[in-house]
Formats: structure tokens, sequence, C-alpha cells
């Protein structure tokens, strides 16, 4: 997590890529750390059952109101869930006062990298890692 949070902060995180972004969500709503941010935050797995956090998110939610997130499913469609990929999904208004940080599969880390390139931000205010679970053999 920067040392200064921007006064706009956007989460990207696919699958276990969701898992660092935990504490930092903690540090920047329970510790206040991003008190006067807005912080918006997009998780997508492939189905419901892949699912985690998700009452911690929400408890954060209830924490601060200018926190919000969206979930999204890219294999099922599912009442309450938005359908689709993140990538497509988010804009970014003000991008010299946007924090990025992402985190997930790695193709989708690419893509998400040039997207807010293209949007403007610098790479100054984009942090991101490559995360895959080992596979046993």
């Amino acid at each position: 997590l920067a040392d200064s949070p921007s006064p706009n902060i956007i989460f990207l995180a696919t699958g276990t890529g969701i898992a660092p972004f935990i504490p930092m969500l903690r540090e920047l709503i329970e510790f206040k750390k991003g008190q006067n941010s807005k912080i918006r935050m997009f998780f997508s797995t492939r189905t419901q059952a892949k699912l985690f956090y998700v009452d911690e998110i929400q408890r954060l939610k209830n924490l601060q109101h200018s926190f919000d997130y969206q979930i999204f499913l890219t294999s099922e469609k599912v009442q309450g869930f938005e359908f689709g990929r993140i990538s497509d999904r988010y804009s970014i208004d003000d991008s010299i006062n946007t924090q990025v940080y992402i985190c997930g599969h790695p193709d989708m880390v690419t893509e998400n990298i040039q997207n807010v390139r293209n949007m403007g931000v610098s790479d100054k205010n984009l942090f991101f890692e490559k995360f895959t679970s080992a596979v046993a053999h």
C-alpha cells in the first residue's frame, strides 16, 4: 500500500488475487488511512463457489461509505452478482489522483495495466502482481 493514499483508489482482482487486498483494505478503512479516499474494488471469479472474503468485504463496506465494490462471475449468471470480466467495467475520471492496484491472473493483470495506462494513470500510481496458484504434479 502506498505511503500516501490518493483521493481515488481502485483495486482490480481475480481469484486468489483478492488475498493481498484484504489487509490493504483493512488498513485503509479500519485504521483510517484512506478515510479521505474514494475506494472502489472490482473482484472476479469464474463461479460463485470460488468466491471468498465476501463477508469481510461487506463488513468493510459497512465501515466506510466511500468504499464500494462489485463482484463479477465469468462463467455463470447468478442473481446479486455481475456477469462478465472486470476489464471493461471500470473507468478512471481523475487519472492524476488515482492509484490502481491489480492482482490476479497474469493475463488479466497485463490487460489492465495497459487499460489504466491508456486512461492516463502514471506508473508511479500503478501497483500490480501477477498471481497464480501452484499446481501439484
